[in-house]
């Protein structure tokens, strides 16, 4: 009777370790699988397009302003941004990555008219970052029809959607987050990316110069205005600006040689 008990035990464990090798096998062919579909994948991801790969994704009479392309590398949804222009009018435009199609697909469109009818077809493009967020943000740079300054905008990449980037100014106010660098009525303006208050992230500065008593203040004619990147978009920040207009006082700018 102990034999036939013996015997029997050393069945079931044999059938428990032939079971838990099938299981093991399958695990294992399983995630051989898997890597392999990574890899699949990975060779399936785009690279850097060129305006000659995107081109014909836009609508009759648009084409691409050369060198304006800035790729988003997003291992979810790879994305291109790059500048366009028809008839004098300039735009933006975002091709996304389809997996499906393994080529690339018009997913969004911006008019600079949108944001203001001065800014020329011209614009130039660079990925920068706000604050703590994640937001995929490109500062965009255009020329001003009939003046000698430049617009300066920023767009946000959400998904498949792009859209012109908010400010909230100093009476609280929401418009297109523009910016103007260069001469303006009585003056002119100064815009920079400065760490003003040292959170290690950017601000937008925008400092403007009076000229002859226009404006005038405790600062001689300069006053500061600097904007913070909160609740996706740009806001105003009161304190920042007023330590920045004080500071004109304190720590006032050399002459400009002759």
């Amino acid at each position: 009777m102990f034999r036939n008990k013996a015997k029997h035990e050393a069945s079931n464990k044999a059938v428990f370790f032939l079971l838990f090798g099938v299981a093991l096998s399958t695990v294992l062919l399983a995630g051989a699988l898997s890597l392999s579909s990574v890899y699949r994948g990975s060779e399936e991801m785009p690279a850097r397009a060129g305006e000659s790969d995107l081109a014909h994704l836009l609508p009759a009479g648009w084409v691409i302003v050369a060198g304006s392309a800035v790729s988003f590398d997003d291992l979810v949804l790879p994305a291109v941004v790059f500048a366009t222009s028809k008839d004098g009018v300039g735009g933006l435009a975002l091709a996304v990555w389809d997996r499906e199609l393994r080529d690339y697909r018009l997913a969004s469109q911006v008019d600079l008219t949108e944001v203001d009818t001065r800014l020329l077809p011209d614009p130039e493009l660079a990925s920068v970052k706000f604050g703590d967020g994640d937001a995929q943000i490109l500062r965009v740079t255009a020329s001003l029809r009939d003046q000698d300054a430049r617009g300066i905008f920023f767009v946000v990449r959400d998904g498949e959607r792009l859209s012109v980037a908010r400010m909230r100014t100093g009476t609280g106010e929401i418009s297109p987050a523009l910016f103007i660098d260069g001469f303006i009525p009585f003056g002119n303006s100064r815009v920079t990316f400065q760490d003003v208050n040292g959170d290690g992230h950017d601000e937008v500065v925008v400092t403007r110069y009076s000229i002859g008593g226009v404006g005038q203040d405790a600062s001689g004619g300069r006053s500061a205005g600097v904007y913070q990147w909160s609740g996706g978009m740009l806001a105003y920040d009161n304190e920042l600006s007023w330590a920045m207009t004080k500071s004109a006082q304190v720590f006032p700018e050399p002459p400009e040689q002759q």
